[in-house]
């Protein structure tokens, strides 16, 4: 295919000539800022995180980015011991940045 082919194929699909044949430019759905949203240590979202609420000894989520944000769980606390057989009165800290 001739180079003029090419850029009259990219021009009747909707590209532009100087992108490659084939080559799409697509809009990122992860926002600039995603620095200052995202865990640097660990999953997901700065605002989102389960957090056990000392007051009435449950598990909750925190945030509003899910269905489950800012509520208490019930129940899911002692399915976690259950389940992982972790012990959730030990407490370990995130690791420091260097």
């Amino acid at each position: 295919m001739s180079d003029k082919q090419r850029v009259d194929t990219n021009k009747r699909v909707g590209g532009n000539h100087h992108e490659k044949p084939g080559v799409h430019e697509v809009k990122s759905v992860i926002p600039k800022r995603r620095q200052e949203l995202l865990k640097w240590n660990g999953w997901g979202y700065k605002d989102s995180k389960f957090l056990l609420n000392s007051k009435l000894n449950q598990l909750e989520f925190s945030g509003n980015r899910y269905p489950i944000g800012s509520k208490v769980l019930p129940n899911f606390k002692a399915w976690v011991e259950n389940v992982f057989g972790i012990d959730l009165s030990i407490h370990f800290s995130p690791q420091k940045i260097f």
